[in-house]
């Protein structure tokens, strides 16, 4: 058992996910998991039946180290200003809070950095690395 959670490292990826969106717009929740016995690593994606992603993440959560990494987040641009990045970074958060994780942690290109900020996300000390951190 992970220290920060009732879960089991096979239960981990469901006990984060419950708080993801089941469909955003008309595109449905696909996600693929794996758990090295560190961190689980997690790709969740929002497709159309036409096999069309409306939106996609990625994420590496480390139980044993409390955090959250965003790997990558991505809304295809037709689907853009919908609202769904916000809606997936809400529920990344919602996540992180009901399993006790003290920060995320991102990189981000210049061009999204208004995104991240708008979010509540501040630079740290290389400014291309963002974070959030949470209170207990």
């Amino acid at each position: 058992m992970s220290p920060l959670t009732s879960c089991s490292p096979d239960q981990l990826a469901t006990c984060f996910t419950n708080t993801f969106p089941r469909s955003l717009g008309k595109g449905r929740m696909q996600s693929e998991r794996t758990w090295n016995g560190e961190r689980l690593f997690l790709y969740i994606s929002w497709e159309l039946e036409k096999d069309e992603t409306v939106a996609s993440v990625k994420l590496q959560y480390y139980p044993y180290r409390n955090e959250v990494w965003i790997g990558a987040l991505s809304v295809q641009e037709r689907f853009r200003g919908n609202g769904f990045g916000k809606q997936i970074v809400q529920s990344i958060e919602q996540g992180a809070v009901q399993e006790q994780v003290e920060v995320i942690r991102l990189f981000t290109r210049r061009k999204a950095t208004g995104f991240w900020t708008n979010l509540g996300y501040r630079a740290e000390e290389d400014s291309r690395y963002l974070r959030k951190t949470f209170s207990s």
